[in-house]
């Protein structure tokens, strides 16, 4: 008999307490809050409804009406998301920076700004054989007469120069072995450099 009274008794409470619960949602939207929390936190500032806490915000800040109060919290709220975004997307961008610094050699490969040294980039680079056609071909339009490399992989030494690899955006190329003919028919070896610029894809040849 008390054990069927006390469930009773729990079940009308739990009852009152939903009703109750209910009673203040209505009262929070009555009187303009957006939630009971809401309302119970400014009601205990001393303002009953919200839009009275409003126009007391509004004049006391400075502002004509709750209008305009509204306005420009929506312009600094927007403002804020903007830097927070910007500074999440910097944060980003640096995890992206230290993670393809850590791994240099592999980016290299595909990539040449990734690419932290000359020996770097000639040892891991998928577009050295590009560069090497491009010097050959630079080097072959300024013979006046005949010409041939002599090794199967032309321009496979380069310059150590980390600054202007880094500085200048170029690679600097040199075979030693090239031969070039004269209006005589002699031939000549010569060695050759091929500054090549890897913003411009050009490059520029120099008898060493």
């Amino acid at each position: 008999m008390y054990i069927k009274f006390y469930i009773k008794s729990l079940a009308v409470s739990f009852v009152t307490l939903a009703l109750l619960g209910c009673g203040e949602e209505e009262e929070a939207k009555k009187l303009g809050f957006s939630s009971v929390i809401e309302m119970k936190e400014i009601q205990a500032k001393g303002w009953h409804t919200m839009q009275r806490y409003d126009e007391d915000r509004a004049k006391a800040s400075g502002f004509a009406s709750v209008a305009e109060m509204r306005k420009a919290e929506e312009t600094k709220r927007k403002e804020e998301e903007a830097i927070k975004k910007e500074k999440e997307l910097a944060a980003e961008r640096q995890r992206e920076a230290a993670e393809r610094l850590a791994n240099a050699e592999k980016y290299c490969k595909k990539d040449w700004k990734d690419c932290l040294t000359p020996k770097m980039m000639v040892d891991n680079y998928d577009g050295m054989p590009k560069i090497r056609s491009k010097c050959e071909k630079t080097t072959e339009s300024m013979a006046k007469w005949d010409m041939k490399f002599m090794n199967t992989t032309t321009f496979s030494s380069y310059f150590t120069d980390e600054e202007s690899f880094k500085k200048d955006k170029t690679l600097r190329l040199l075979d030693h072995d090239v031969k070039f003919q004269n209006g005589f028919g002699a031939w000549k070896k010569q060695s050759i450099v091929c500054h090549y610029s890897l913003e411009n894809d050009v490059a520029l040849i120099m008898e060493r």
